[in-house]
């Protein structure tokens, strides 16, 4: 390694010298570089770290170094994307077990949503529609964006903005009647339509709103 270069410079994409030694499979040359400082806690443009790199390329001496390094085995990307989804998606049980053992967190399966009552559910929604309500009054609005799926949020956080900054918020909220919970969901359904009720000009109006279950198993806005 050349004296006084930076070992953490990033290209385009956003990846590092280390994840570029990760991906060719060179492991002398990644405990090269965080010998020399390289940060373990990098993130390209997707928010992928070098240990999610590790996974995908099956590479478990790499993932052990990183690990053993102090890399954070429930870091998440983009879409909530982790180590551990890596090693599922490649079918790598030793890798899993692994990443398990090592503290990965296990993602909310098929299996315990298909358990959850549908008054669960609906009462899940129902309190994050009331929480967003809530936030957007008293003008919070990193508190609103709280409740959204992460992929969503900063696709929202303009249009709430914009909200908030023309005054229309109690306008908006004040005339909501409530939420209506679809009764055709079915328990173990990733998504729930709903539908917003609101009164203008002496009649009810009705929106959809759209609810996902994050990968932690609870419920999020989506979009409306």
């Amino acid at each position: 390694m050349k004296s006084g270069s930076d070992v953490n410079a990033k290209d385009t994409a956003g990846e590092s010298p280390l994840v570029y030694a990760i991906n060719a499979g060179h492991l002398s040359a990644a405990e090269l570089l965080i010998k020399s400082g390289a940060d373990i806690h990098s993130r390209n443009r997707r928010g992928m770290t070098p240990l999610m790199a590790a996974v995908i390329h099956n590479n478990r001496a790499i993932a052990e170094l990183l690990i053993k390094s102090g890399a954070d085995v429930n870091a998440k990307a983009e879409g909530r994307f982790t180590a551990l989804m890596a090693a599922e998606m490649n079918g790598n049980k030793e890798l899993y077990g692994f990443l398990i053992n090592k503290g990965a967190e296990r993602p909310f399966s098929a299996e315990q949503a298909a358990k959850e009552p549908v008054e669960v559910t609906e009462k899940a929604v129902k309190t994050l529609w009331a929480g967003l309500c809530s936030a957007m009054m008293s003008g919070d609005i990193d508190r609103a964006l709280s409740y959204f799926v992460e992929n969503s949020q900063e696709r929202y956080r303009s249009t709430l903005t914009s909200i908030k900054e023309q005054k229309d918020t109690e306008a908006i909220f004040s005339n909501i009647e409530g939420l209506i919970f679809n009764k055709n969901y079915k328990p173990g359904e990733p998504i729930v339509e709903c539908y917003i009720i609101r009164k203008e000009k002496g009649e009810k109006q009705a929106y959809p709103i759209s609810f996902v279950r994050d990968i932690d198993g609870s419920w999020k806005i989506y979009g409306f």
